[in-house]
């Protein structure tokens, strides 16, 4: 199977163009917008690539094509020495920091909303990703916004923990940032590949209205969830009393098993559509 599995990557990679490296990984964003007009775009983080251009991981500068008004997504780069700009639709970005690094995504679209699905390929069992998120609240404020006017929020790429980074969401109009260029209006979104979530803020006990488990304490093989907070929820998480992760739900369950669990004090984390998080301690007896 680990053959396999290290067949298929060695071939997506060479499908895009892309060497390949044991701490690298290659995420393909597809944005589809409302009357089915369809854009791809390509980034992600390796040891040893460039914050720029690099000619080993991007591809060729577009910043000179005309912009697609129907559907046009590009990864766009200002390189803060020369001045000089960069768009393409595939740009991989080093690990630059113990924080992560940031890519910034420019969207011209006529048809909203639009839909964006991403997967990847590659290792991102790292701790500098683990926190990984698109949104289109500006990277310069991500601790004191509370902007959600695309309904994005902070959405979790579901990278780190050894998670596969697969998921969707939908991006809608925003006038958050915008940036008019020959009379295209262009909307700015981000990727971040970060160790820290922007959501810094303490996570909120639930109320039972908001998050009832039972049986709690729990003896048996099952935990049951209700609340109203499970409609809204994007990921549940499950730690035990040292705060070590043991498990990730990327789809709230509202039956949870709880196995071999042994006896003792657990807390559930659920986090929500805008990014903030829930807990609820659990006893297992």
């Amino acid at each position: 199977m680990k053959v396999l599995q290290k067949s298929i990557l060695v071939f997506l990679c060479l499908c895009i163009g892309l060497p390949i490296h044991a701490q690298d990984f290659v995420m393909t964003f597809v944005f589809t917008d409302a009357n089915g007009n369809r854009d791809t775009v390509y980034t992600g983080a390796a040891e040893d690539a460039t914050y720029f251009y690099d000619a080993q991981y991007d591809g060729p500068d577009i910043s000179d094509i005309p912009i697609n008004d129907s559907l046009d997504v590009r990864i766009s780069f200002v390189n803060q020495t020369s001045g000089l700009a960069y768009e393409s639709k595939r740009n991989i970005i080093p690990y630059s920091d113990a924080n992560g690094a940031i890519v910034p995504l420019d969207v011209t679209a006529g048809n909203w909303p639009i839909e964006v699905s991403w997967s990847t390929v590659g290792e991102t069992d790292d701790p500098r990703i683990a926190h990984s998120i698109i949104t289109a609240i500006d990277f310069g404020f991500w601790y004191d916004s509370s902007d959600d006017t695309t309904a994005l929020g902070f959405t979790p790429l579901n990278l780190g923990f050894g998670k596969p980074g697969v998921g969707s969401a939908t991006m809608r109009r925003t006038s958050n940032i915008m940036i008019t260029s020959t009379g295209d209006t262009i909307y700015r979104y981000w990727i971040g590949f970060i160790k820290d979530n922007p959501n810094s803020t303490t996570p909120e006990v639930a109320t039972p209205d908001q998050l009832t488990i039972y049986p709690n304490p729990a003896t048996g093989s099952f935990l049951q969830l209700e609340g109203t907070l499970l409609g809204s929820g994007r990921a549940l998480d499950l730690f035990d009393a040292q705060g070590r992760h043991l498990r990730h739900y990327a789809r709230i369950p509202q039956q949870l098993p709880l196995g071999e669990l042994p006896p003792g004090w657990y807390v559930l984390r659920l986090q929500d559509r805008n990014g903030r998080y829930w807990t609820k301690q659990l006893l297992r007896q």
